[in-house]
């Protein structure tokens, strides 16, 4: 959204904003945008995929192609990509939010098995995504790790928590450095049993 000159959801009410400079430095071309041409919109890192917002089989088909258009959308050699443009909704991995809303809620059963499709394109077993804030932090589907919280004072200051993947553990990590359990392929029923026989701080999801 900075990058299409868009800052008003991120900036405080008693900010004076960001200013030219800024803007600039993120508009495609600028400083800011170049260092992010080189981070992937998709990308994967060990058996873990990370995506701003979600993840569907077609755009774990695109990746390769959706990462090299933003990439050079972001270096100013082309307009910005139909992908990346926020009236797709459910189909673009920076703006859906199917997989994550309602907050705190696991997903219906054709919806994981279609994750589970995306995540096997990629050779992922996960896939780390933020965008849509929860209470705190949760998997879902035993592979969608959902770790927006709205830490920022601009979008309402949650919990400060962090997630750490050590091999094929994940676990998060919350302000006073308190674990919770969670294996990433484990249920939420499978995880809270786990938790309840000497791991602290978890509460499982909702089931719809």
């Amino acid at each position: 959204m900075n990058v299409m000159g868009v800052a008003t959801p991120f900036i405080s009410p008693q900010s004076k904003g960001f200013g030219d400079d800024r803007a600039a430095a993120f508009r495609p071309g600028g400083e800011f945008a170049r260092e992010f041409a080189s981070w992937p919109v998709v990308a994967v890192v060990g058996t873990t995929a990370f995506v701003h917002a979600g993840l569907t089989p077609a755009i774990a088909r695109d990746a390769e192609a959706i990462n090299a258009a933003a990439a050079s959308w972001l270096r100013a050699e082309r307009d910005i990509p139909s992908i990346l443009l926020p009236g797709l909704g459910q189909r673009s991995p920076v703006w859906t939010r199917y997989l994550s809303n309602p907050p705190d809620v696991d997903v219906s059963s054709n919806s994981c098995a279609e994750l589970r499709e995306a995540l096997a394109l990629l050779g992922a077993k996960r896939v780390v995504v933020g965008h849509t804030p929860q209470d705190r932090i949760n998997c879902a589907c035993g592979c969608i790790w959902r770790i927006d919280l709205g830490m920022s004072a601009a979008m309402g200051g949650g919990r400060l928590e962090a997630i750490e993947i050590v091999g094929d553990e994940v676990r998060s990590v919350d302000t006073q450095n308190e674990r919770i359990c969670f294996m990433a392929d484990l249920t939420a029923r499978e995880a809270s049993a786990l938790c309840t026989a000497g791991c602290t701080q978890f509460s499982p999801l909702h089931h719809t």
